[in-house]
């Protein structure tokens, strides 16, 4: 209940009734792109701390992207990133030592995010927001 006459009430949700429907079909062009933006990364992040092979790196605080960056120590380093231990997961293998590797993958809040890596050297390792979380 939001208070007020059920004509008040009535009013109230023909208004918004009308500005959107189920398939957004009547957004305008700058409605669409404003909501196509949404999920995508944002400049604001917070830093984490690398972690042991195989254990937790973050519970995501919000929906976003865990962004892991660094550079191989032998030919046959990896890094990863694992979701809920699930089949969302990216890993970067390389051939040749000082190679750069990265693992960049969306997560929604809440998701336990797991790290793995060898031979690896961190650089970056970030929650990144989505631009709807901001």
């Amino acid at each position: 209940d939001i208070g007020g006459t059920l004509a008040d009430q009535t009013d109230l949700n023909t208004a918004l009734g009308n500005k959107a429907n189920t398939d957004a079909s009547n957004f305008t062009a700058t409605g669409k792109s404003t909501i196509a933006e949404l999920p995508m990364p944002s400049d604001s992040y917070v830093d984490l701390t690398p972690v042991a092979s195989g254990s937790l790196l973050v519970t995501a605080p919000a929906n976003g992207y865990v962004y892991l960056e660094g550079t191989a120590t032998t030919s046959v380093s990896y890094c990863s990133l694992d979701v809920n231990h699930t089949y969302a997961k990216i890993s970067w293998c390389t051939a040749g030592v000082t190679n750069g590797l990265c693992a960049f993958v969306p997560v929604r809040k809440g998701a336990d995010v797991y790290m793995s890596a060898y031979a690896f050297a961190t650089t970056f390792c970030k929650f990144i927001y989505a631009e709807g979380e901001i």
